[in-house]
């Protein structure tokens, strides 16, 4: 009897474990949350994957209410980037849902973050320091700018989940003049205090008094925007660049100009003696050489000697001696004659003749006779 009656517990047992066991729901594990950059994503993993699973995300928050979201297999994550007001802190878990059955929360205690610097939160989230362009300057100073990371973030108004408000937002946002961003710069390997600077620009700038000694000059930069940090994640750096003196391409430039005059003017002269012409002109039709004889008066005149014809009634000689036949000596003495008087005229042509134009006789010896001019008194 009693062993019939512990048969009976047993088997009670069994069933109350049974329809336990059938309303369970396992919850997910390793839940985690990655914010950066106004990019929050909530993560998580489950080992019994099966059809008709949903897992629901639960948000609470100190300033407002949102709905649940419902995140379906295959997927393991929900989007909560709207979750970055750094205002308010934000409280998250999740569970399994299957049918009407539901897991416990993971985790337990919940993931609790904000944007906000200075939160109580276990988990605090930033935004990057906006890229930073550093020059060297000549006067032992570097410059640095960047954009404003007000227009890297939109942060004035929490992201929405419905895209008609996002547009909203944005417009609303670019319209609204830019928040004041306040950072902090270190020179690195200088032993200087950080210097605040504060930026309401589209574009931050600012100088820097560095050592000109030494070679690089790298800065750190960190800052807060509406409460929340700014973090650079790399260091800034710019090498020492001496620019040259302007002044030393002067010497350069007329040191160019003047090798270009020389190599025109050989060029030149080369061109103008292979240009030339090979076969000169005649003497005669060259202009310069004739104006060069008239202005030095070494042009001479051509004069010349009419024939002279005899005046003489009766001729000098008979018919019978001019047929006769001159003797050698008398030719060569004849020519003598004529070659000096020849001369004379030769030399007399730039002025008066020194002998008569008028012809007579000469005798040469007893026997011989011929013409001649007589020289003038």
């Amino acid at each position: 009897m009693e062993i019939s009656r512990f048969h009976y517990v047993i088997l009670f047992l069994i069933c109350i474990q049974s329809v336990a066991l059938a309303g369970y729901v396992e919850p997910p594990t390793n839940v985690t949350l990655h914010c950066h950059n106004m990019k929050n994503t909530l993560e998580w993993s489950y080992s019994h994957q099966m059809q008709g699973l949903k897992f629901k995300v639960n948000i609470m928050t100190v300033l407002r209410t949102y709905e649940p979201i419902f995140v379906e297999l295959p997927t393991l994550q929900a989007d909560i980037s709207f979750l970055s007001d750094p205002k308010d802190d934000y409280f998250v878990t999740v569970n399994a849902v299957f049918g009407n059955d539901s897991s416990t929360e993971a985790p337990l205690e919940g993931i609790i973050f904000s944007y906000f610097k200075d939160s109580q939160a276990n988990q605090k989230c930033f935004v990057d320091f906006p890229s930073v362009n550093v020059t060297a300057q000549q006067d032992g100073e570097v410059f640095f700018l960047f954009n404003h990371p007000g227009l890297l973030y939109n942060y004035n108004f929490p992201a929405s989940r419905n895209r008609r408000h996002q547009k909203k937002n944005l417009i609303a946002n670019i319209r609204k003049p830019l928040p004041e961003f306040k950072y902090d710069v270190v020179i690195i390997n200088q032993k200087m205090l950080p210097q605040r600077f504060s930026c309401e620009e589209s574009v931050c700038k600012g100088k820097l008094a560095v050592d000109p000694g030494q070679e690089k000059h790298c800065l750190k930069l960190k800052g807060e925007l509406e409460k929340i940090a700014v973090k650079a994640t790399q260091e800034y750096c710019a090498n020492t660049t001496h620019e040259p003196n302007k002044l030393i391409y002067i010497p350069i430039i007329v040191a160019f100009l003047l090798i270009c005059g020389v190599l025109a003017f050989v060029f030149f002269i080369v061109y103008k003696k292979k240009t030339k012409s090979s076969s000169p002109l005649p003497r005669s039709m060259m202009f310069s050489s004739r104006l060069k004889q008239w202005t030095s008066g070494t042009v001479q005149e051509t004069v010349q000697v009419p024939e002279v014809e005899p005046k003489s009634p009766t001729p000098l000689l008979t018919p019978k001696e001019e047929e006769c036949e001159e003797s050698p000596t008398r030719s060569s003495s004849a020519k003598a004659d004529l070659s000096s008087i020849s001369e004379d005229e030769t030399q007399s042509y730039g002025g008066t003749s020194n002998y008569e134009k008028r012809v007579v006789l000469v005798q040469l010896s007893p026997d011989e006779e011929t013409e001649g001019y007589r020289e003038r008194s």
